[in-house]
């Protein structure tokens, strides 16, 4: 996987962002960007995920093929697709985000060794 290297003239620091899919973001959700400094995409997920559990629980039906449902699941189920979804493009994102707060493109770092070779 790529990955580019960002550095910030005031703090004289690193910091490394990979290219493409995000499987932080799609095991912990609105969690990556609180803990990566972005309030503004953690408040989007967040915003996001509430809204999409609500519809999932009043759109979703009461029972899939025998499985009784409850709201929580359905609001659950529904979130699915939403992570797989912000996992595709939150990189990007956190890319874009990092360059408006003055992190400079430092350049590329080569893609780690495969394992066994």
């Amino acid at each position: 996987m790529k990955r580019i290297v960002f550095t910030h003239p005031a703090y004289e620091r690193d910091r490394t962002v990979k290219v493409g899919w995000s499987w932080p973001t799609l095991f912990f959700g609105h969690w990556v960007p609180l803990f990566r400094g972005n309030l503004k995409w953690f408040a989007i997920m967040l915003c996001c995920q509430f809204a999409v559990g609500l519809v999932g629980m009043a759109v979703l039906p009461d029972s899939l093929g025998g499985l009784h449902l409850e709201p929580l699941d359905r609001a659950w189920l529904s979130q699915i697709p939403l992570g797989f979804w912000f996992a595709a493009i939150f990189n990007e994102n956190h890319r874009v985000w990092l360059q408006s707060k003055g992190w400079t493109r430092k350049g590329e770092l080569p893609p780690p060794p495969e394992n066994g070779a």
